[in-house]
């Protein structure tokens, strides 16, 4: 997950701003005392209590001072009990415990999990009695969500998203006195530029191109998956992983960007060693308590993603953290309107100020993104815009235990060690046993 800081910004909204952002029509307008959808009999003055739990990288500190007052617009009087996942306080924990909280923060890769838990309340017929407006959201968002279920239903609202990006350190490019990334390029491109850039001076190697390859894998632009949920078998050895694969091992072929014989992740080697020209990676954005990222971002700057011919203006699949409603929580319909109010257009756009990247629409909310962050307003923050995000095809539960094995083989392969045809087919026989394995865990 990216990290969130939480640093407070001065919140202006009234209730009636807030509420208009939150609802569709229906809603009566003129007394700001009773701006409340129509339709919905709820007191909103009422004093009530809420437990919010929190299965994601960000902490207490940032919920109080970043979400929290969002929703206290709508519900003045609500106490909100909150309780971050750690020993003790895991989501298993609190369902032997009895104590299931009413909202739940989780990442986007959980929503199976939570669901095959029977946490999840479906949020559509909640949003239609509360007049809660979905269509705000991006579309690609929401049709991802309704992937992680078995039939479609939306069990959660997207809350933040993490948008893959090619990075690049404008010293190594000044350097060697090789033009800047520019937008709109496609993986040639940047082949055509790592070959220029990988090289030794003073002693030191430095590569040109690199990437969080894992994350990458999960999160595809051509929209391939690895395990097929409703076969429950793997499924990487098609020509749509030949195609991937083979665009990188191109890549990683070029002498001096071969993978480094030390385990090294492309975010080491980029934001701290700088020695590597170009990153693709997400988030990572100076935090004022991480001195060392803010020095390392004054010679950093990004370009929307490099482009597959096969997939246009795409970038990377939906990857973030979301909120739900508890299907056993007596408050849902509060609930439900509370969440609404921490996915608000100005809960969003104070959220982008400080480096949370939106959910929503709006352009001016999208706009905002890193405008409140010193080290990120002047940078080219407007290409993690510019690509729709990409479809997700299916979605299975046990993606999660079987990536380590597709991103180990990927990696064999680019190092050489084993051809791809062989690996592949090795591959869908590990997660095949590994499938075995959980399905076994799980009697």
């Amino acid at each position: 997950m990216m990290k969130l800081r939480g640093k407070s910004v001065r919140l202006t909204i009234t209730v009636l701003a807030s509420v208009s952002v939150l609802f569709g029509c229906g809603t009566r307008q003129d007394n700001p005392e009773t701006n409340k959808p129509a339709a919905n009999p709820m007191k909103y003055d009422e004093a009530f209590s809420i437990t919010f739990f929190n299965a994601t990288g960000s902490n207490e500190a940032y919920f109080r001072e970043n979400t929290e007052p969002f929703m206290k617009k709508v519900f003045p009087n609500v106490t909100i009990n909150y309780i971050q996942t750690a020993k003790g306080s895991t989501i298993q924990e609190l369902i032997t415990a009895g104590n299931i909280p009413d909202i739940m923060l989780i990442n986007s890769s959980q929503v199976i999990s939570y669901n095959n838990l029977g946490l999840l309340e479906d949020l559509t017929p909640l949003a239609k009695t509360n007049n809660v407006d979905l269509s705000r959201f991006d579309d690609h968002m929401m049709e991802t969500i309704k992937k992680f279920t078995p039939k479609g239903e939306l069990y959660v609202l997207p809350w933040s998203h993490l948008p893959m990006a090619l990075y690049y350190n404008k010293s190594i490019f000044d350097k060697f006195g090789v033009a800047y990334p520019k937008e709109g390029m496609t993986w040639d491109d940047v082949a055509a530029l790592t070959r220029k850039l990988s090289r030794m001076d003073g002693g030191v190697a430095y590569r040109g191109f690199d990437m969080n390859r894992s994350t990458f894998l999960r999160l595809n632009p051509l929209s391939l998956s690895y395990v097929d949920p409703k076969m429950e078998k793997a499924i990487a050895n098609t020509d749509g992983w030949r195609e991937f694969i083979t665009t990188f091992s191109d890549l990683y072929k070029i002498p001096g960007n071969e993978l480094p014989a030390k385990s090294v992740t492309s975010d080491q080697a980029f934001f701290k060693d700088k020695t590597l020209a170009m990153n693709v990676t997400y988030g990572n954005f100076p935090t004022p308590e991480n001195a060392e990222m803010i020095e390392a971002w004054q010679s950093i700057d990004l370009v929307s993603l490099p482009m597959f011919k096969t997939a246009p203006d795409t970038g990377t699949q939906y990857s973030g953290a979301s909120l739900a409603v508890s299907k056993t929580s007596k408050v849902k319909d509060k609930a439900m309107l509370l969440i609404a109010a921490a996915t608000s257009d100005e809960a969003q756009k104070h959220g982008a100020a400080i480096g949370r990247y939106p959910t929503v629409k709006n352009k001016d909310v999208l706009d905002q993104f890193g405008q409140g962050t010193p080290q990120l307003s002047s940078k080219n923050l407007k290409a993690l815009q510019r690509l729709k995000v990409a479809a997700t095809t299916f979605s299975s539960e046990y993606d999660a235990a079987t990536l380590p094995i597709i991103t180990s083989t990927f990696d064999d392969i680019l190092k050489g060690t084993v051809d791809m045809a062989t690996g592949l087919r090795e591959a869908d026989e590990k997660m095949n046993a590994k499938i075995a394995e959980e399905k076994a865990k799980a009697k």
